[in-house]
């Protein structure tokens, strides 16, 4: 669902660290806003979490993406929070 949207998103897997038995999607998707993509599975998350599977989509954005953006607020003084003045 997420590739679907977004082609050059990445993944990783983890465990969750307070429950061990919790899967984390790690979904690194170069966006403005991170819940876009909670946005387009939270209702099949929600389903696969009904039916027992304790998962869950952990949403990030690039490194490089949030490193230009901490730049450009440095240069203009002006601070941002996901991709909006804040």
């Amino acid at each position: 669902m997420i590739r679907g949207r977004w082609p050059s998103a990445t993944f990783g897997i983890s465990r969750g660290e307070d429950n061990g038995e919790a899967i984390h999607l790690d979904a690194t998707v170069d966006v403005d806003d991170t819940d876009q993509v909670v946005d387009v599975v939270i209702q099949r998350l929600l389903e696969m979490q009904l039916d027992g599977l304790p998962i869950h989509v952990i949403p990030t954005r690039p490194i490089e993406r949030v490193a230009e953006e901490l730049q450009r607020e440095r240069s203009s003084g002006i601070r941002q929070r996901w991709g909006h003045p804040a």
